[in-house]
């Protein structure tokens, strides 16, 4: 899984911390199109993200929605600034 997609999901989020969507909508308006990244990419990158506790969600199926965990900040600012792929 790209490290490069999970930090521009956790930049976005970061950057509008009150930001909601589905994984749908996050594969249409949070990533750059040239990217060219697949949904089953994003799917697996937003499940690692809520395994680790920095995204949460709402709802189920297609209507679950993908949001930051504001008490993440921190840990989320320290690991896009790790030096890793965008951060």
């Amino acid at each position: 899984m790209s490290e490069a997609l999970k930090h521009q999901i956790l930049r976005y989020l970061v950057e509008h911390p009150s930001a909601r969507d589905s994984a749908e909508g996050i594969h249409a308006w949070w990533l750059s199109p040239e990217d060219d990244v697949m949904r089953p990419e994003v799917d697996e990158a937003l499940a690692d993200l809520v395994e680790r506790g920095w995204v949460e969600t709402h709802g189920e199926g297609d209507g679950q929605l993908f949001g930051l965990l504001a008490a993440a900040t921190p840990a989320i600012r320290a690991y896009l600034m790790e030096g890793k792929p965008g951060g």
